[in-house]
This record gives structure tokens, C-alpha cells and sequence, in this order.
């Protein structure tokens, strides 16, 4: 996916990296023209806990059998994911701290 650098205005294609910074895993990329760096997300252990009770529960939703079981598990699934988003926006704020 081609984008264009919000600091130097040139076109590049996305190259996704992975890095580890004190149990937080961040996903970014780089501009190759002016070296702006990007954070897209990030996440640690409690993130991805969290993300795998995400999956579990549409698991769940996708077997439920009726509306009450089905608007209970989207309610839970709502919150979790907005703890999620939350969490996630913590840790990406810490690491620009940092950088």
C-alpha cells in the first residue's frame, strides 16, 4: 500500500516492522526518504489477552441461541474491545514519549 509522508510529502509503499521495547510490541513503519517514523498500533500481554478473550467471545456469539445470549455477548464484546482500543492508545502514547 502506497502512501505519501505527512513530513517530506513524498509517495512510498508500507513496509510493516515489529519491534520489542520493554514487553511492548511495536508495529510501525518508516518513510525511506525522510526516516518519519509511524506508529500503526501497539500492543503488550494484557492487550493480547485480551485480544484472544475477543476471539473466544465471537466464537460464542457466532453459537448463540438466542437474542439475550447474542446482546450479552456483543455487550461484552463492545466493552472489551473498547478497553482494547484504550490500552493499545496508552501504550502507542508511552512509546512517543519515548522517541
Amino acid at each position: 500500500m502506497n502512501v505519501i509522508c505527512d513530513e517530506c510529502q513524498k509517495e512510498y509503499e508500507i513496509e510493516m516492522k515489529i519491534e520489542q521495547i520493554d514487553g511492548i510490541e511495536k508495529n510501525y513503519f518508516t518513510c525511506p526518504n525522510c526516516n518519519k517514523e509511524y506508529i500503526a498500533f501497539c500492543t503488550n500481554q494484557s492487550v493480547r489477552v485480551k485480544q484472544a478473550e475477543m476471539k473466544m467471545l465471537y466464537r460464542k456469539l457466532n453459537g448463540a441461541r438466542t437474542k439475550s445470549q447474542f446482546r450479552s455477548i456483543q455487550d461484552k464484546l463492545d466493552k472489551l474491545e473498547k478497553t482494547i482500543k484504550a490500552e493499545m492508545e496508552i501504550l502507542k502514547k508511552s512509546l512517543n514519549k519515548e522517541g
